[in-house]
């Protein structure tokens, strides 16, 4: 039987099942919160895994701005060093060239401003290339560091000093009233470094030459007063070095001189225009023809044949000696190889040696190789230096006993003339002395000068070292020389220089 149901129970039943409609939603969403939850838990994980991988990449971050702000440092430190090595001679810490252009212009602008005189002093060291032959570059250069230290001691702190290059030096005087002002600067230089000085253990005795201009007297730009600096310090240097010259309008026209002279010889070089005389020497004894001089000549285009004394000087300054030197070696070589190939006997060919081509390292080679070239014997060879060459240093000792090793021989030409001493004629390789002709010409009538002779020929006697008198001229004085006992002679009296063609006639004559 069925019981119909009551109210109650009706509501109850409608109650549950809304409860259970409730239920539903509230379930989801709890899930969907749990959800979300764990996709939250899930991220927060990740997040915490990226946090720990940006604070790295923060620190590496940091790290490498760090780097790059020293980088940056670093670089314009270089660039501040490379902005001052560009103005500075890294050797003597001096500006450089550059930089004393630029201050040479800021002082004339200045002294043009002011209505006062500046001067521009140009200093070259003597000998230079020699004490870097010598002793080696890194005494040269404690040379160059010496010199600068020189330079800056005696200026005022207005003033500029600069290397220019080499051994060449600048300095720029300001504020001048006078210009006899700049010889109290000049001649410090010059008295300081005059001195002999130790560097790197080893003593060194050398000098400096200076040309000096002066603004706006000589010049009123930079360009100008460089020349005339320069042409100064030629002048300078062609007095003996050691010196000083202010520019003047004759050293000017002298200059100009020298250039077309300088400019003259190096084509002569090319063109092959030196050409060789000979004069003849005799033993007392009468072996004719036992040494034949070379003599160089310049047969000049225009001016015929112009003679040593207008140009050797000038060949020296230049360093064009070396090329003259080599041409002379190798065509008197050559000349007395074919003299002896011709039956004229068994000739000697004397050849000049100026000093500075002892200087040049190549020396020695290139006297082996004139002697290869022509094919003449080591001994037909005669070298006459001056008693300047004498007094060097150990490294031309060293030269000559390398190359009288070989059999050549030495003659000092000139002797009497120069700084002669017995000490150096012990130790050096000398065959002969040849008598300078200026006591030659007149020991007849002078008592003092017979007396020179003989105590030359006594000396050189006693230490085996034969003699030839230069200048010989008269039958009078060949005899006197014959009866001091007097090897050998050579003059006008036995002939004058000579043509190779000429001397091949003499050398055969009876």
């Amino acid at each position: 039987m069925m019981v119909a149901k009551t109210s109650s129970s009706i509501a109850a039943n409608e109650d549950d099942v809304w409860r259970d409609d409730e239920a539903a939603p509230q379930n989801e969403l709890v899930e969907s919160l749990r959800a979300r939850i764990s996709e939250l838990e899930d991220q927060l994980a990740r997040f915490e895994e990226n946090a720990a991988d940006i604070v790295a990449m923060a620190d590496e971050l940091g790290a490498a701005k760090h780097r790059l702000e020293q980088t940056l440092e670093t670089a314009e430190e270089y660039r501040r060093q490379a902005e001052e090595l560009a103005r500075v001679d890294p050797l003597t810490l001096l500006p450089n060239r550059r930089e004393f252009e630029n201050a040479l212009e800021r002082a004339l602008t200045a002294a043009e401003r002011r209505g006062s005189m500046a001067a521009l002093l140009l200093f070259d060291l003597d000998r230079f290339k020699s004490v870097n032959d010598t002793y080696g570059h890194p005494v040269g250069d404690a040379l160059l560091k010496f010199f600068a230290n020189s330079i800056k001691a005696a200026i005022r702190e207005t003033d500029h000093a600069a290397r220019l290059g080499g051994d060449e030096f600048a300095v720029i005087l300001t504020d001048m009233e006078r210009p006899e002002q700049a010889l109290c600067v000049v001649q410090r230089i010059i008295r300081t470094f005059g001195e002999p000085v130790v560097l790197d253990g080893t003593l060194v005795k050398t000098g400096t030459s200076a040309g000096i201009s002066v603004f706006p007297r000589d010049g009123r730009d930079t360009e100008d007063l460089m020349q005339k600096s320069d042409k100064a310090l030629y002048a300078a240097k062609s007095q003996g070095r050691g010196t000083y010259r202010f520019f003047a309008r004759d050293i000017d026209e002298r200059a100009k001189a020298a250039h077309t002279l300088d400019s003259n010889l190096r084509l002569a070089i090319v063109r092959d225009e030196f050409v060789l005389h000979y004069q003849p020497q005799e033993t007392v004894g009468g072996a004719r023809g036992r040494c034949a001089e070379a003599l160089i000549r310049w047969r000049h285009p225009t001016e015929g044949l112009v003679p040593p004394g207008d140009f050797i000087q000038a060949a020296e300054e230049s360093g064009l000696i070396h090329d003259i030197g080599r041409q002379v070696l190798r065509k008197a070589c050559r000349q007395c190889a074919e003299w002896q190939n011709d039956a004229h006997g068994y000739p000697t060919v004397a050849v000049n040696i100026s000093p500075v081509q002892f200087e040049a390292p190549d020396f020695a080679d290139s006297v082996r190789s004139a002697l290869a070239e022509s094919g003449l014997a080591a001994d037909r060879l005669e070298l006459e230096i001056t008693e300047t060459v004498m007094i060097r240093d150990m490294a031309v000792f060293e030269k000559l006993d390398e190359l009288h090793a070989l059999g050549i021989r030495f003659a000092v030409d000139d002797f009497g003339t120069g700084y002669s001493s017995l000490a150096y004629l012990k130790k050096l390789p000398v065959d002969i002395l040849k008598i300078d002709k200026h006591f030659v010409s007149s020991f007849l009538e002078e008592k003092a000068d017979y007396s020179i002779v003989g105590a030359i020929l006594k000396m050189a006697h006693s230490l085996d070292i034969g003699v030839i008198a230069e200048g010989v001229e008269t039958d009078a004085q060949a005899e006197a020389l014959r009866d001091l006992r007097c090897d050998g002679l050579q003059g006008f009296l036995l002939g004058r220089p000579m043509p190779a063609d000429r001397m091949s006639a003499w050398l055969t004559a009876d």
